[in-house]
């Protein structure tokens, strides 16, 4: 899956499958987490939100099954 570069404090890049319903987030720290089973819905408005790494923690974070890849 192709990341998306994002400007937020703590994100570095984003990806999504829609296929799958993937979600690929990376931070800066260099850790990659895949979370399954998200709506195309929560990766527009995390990549529309103007603190992304807040929505990220409140709205993904803990609510969706993940792997650290």
């Amino acid at each position: 899956m192709q990341r998306k570069r994002v400007a937020s404090s703590e994100l570095f890049s984003v990806g999504y499958d829609e296929e799958k319903k993937h979600l690929e987030i990376e931070l800066l720290n260099g850790s990659v987490y895949l979370y399954r089973g998200v709506a195309r819905m929560i990766y527009e408005e995390l990549l529309s939100s103007t603190a992304k790494y807040r929505y990220y923690t409140r709205y993904i974070k803990n609510s969706f099954p993940f792997d650290k890849l």
